[in-house]
């Protein structure tokens, strides 16, 4: 599915893509994205994960540690803080389906420079600080800048809570954004910010890693339980079926 024709539809989340064969399973869980343990969505996920009784875990954005309680992880990690947690409680095998970060990187790079991408990554990672009340962006900062440094390789600017806010006000492209409204900078549906195309241009690369995991996975007789943002599901929904289609047709 491409941007447009998702945009130019309305949805209701967790958007649920469920598929079953004889041998194995799939429910993928499309949120909205919170950080709030709250949140009904999550509620609906939990007794989901217990109905449906995984033996792999798949989630997006990399490969969090699993937090002390249920609260914490949802807190600091959101809904795939929830899924870590979940399949760490039933001793379930969880793995990250994203694209690695450095691939990412590597595609963005091919296209904008050094300093807009390590912002791009760095801005992005700061959006469940930006969801949480209790979250203090200079600290949380100066915690992801290393990071991204890191798994992106890039050594650029900025390194350091200075660097990144001069940064980001070159950025901001009008008085009313702050630093806690960055949300739409990221969605590839909108325009009118240069992370809006640069999003764009790395979810579909994102999208097709993650259909490759979950089909494998699939394909490979487990009860699979994927959890992503809603955007993806029904973006992937098309890709992972016809891949299991014509995996099922090549077996019979």
């Amino acid at each position: 599915m491409t941007w447009r024709e998702y945009g130019g539809r309305t949805y209701e989340w967790p958007y649920l893509l469920r598929i079953k064969s004889e041998r194995s399973a799939l429910l993928y869980f499309g949120a909205q994205h919170t950080n709030d343990p709250s949140d009904p969505q999550l509620e609906g996920l939990q007794r989901l994960w217990d109905e449906f009784r995984p033996d792999i875990a798949l989630n997006e954005g990399g490969d969090p540690p699993v937090a002390h309680t249920r609260d914490d992880a949802v807190r600091l990690y959101g809904e795939t803080g929830l899924v870590r947690w979940l399949a760490a409680r039933d001793k379930v095998q969880a793995s990250n389906m994203d694209l690695p970060r450095a691939l990412q990187a590597k595609a963005l790079l091919a296209e904008w420079p050094q300093v807009k991408v390590k912002m791009f990554f760095v801005v992005r990672g700061l959006l469940p600080c930006e969801r949480r009340p209790d979250c203090e962006p200079a600290v949380e900062t100066e915690r992801i800048v290393p990071i991204i440094t890191a798994t992106t390789g890039i050594k650029a600017a900025p390194n350091t809570l200075a660097e990144f806010q001069q940064s980001l006000a070159e950025l901001t492209t009008t008085p009313m954004e702050t630093p806690h409204n960055h949300g739409a900078w990221f969605d590839p549906t909108k325009e009118g910010h240069i992370f809006n195309e640069m999003a764009r241009h790395i979810e579909d690369s994102r999208d097709h890693a993650m259909v490759v995991a979950i089909a494998k996975a699939v394909e490979c007789g487990h009860r699979v339980f994927a959890i992503a943002g809603g955007s993806h599901v029904i973006r992937e929904e098309p890709l992972i079926r016809s891949e299991l289609h014509a995996h099922a047709a090549q077996h019979n």
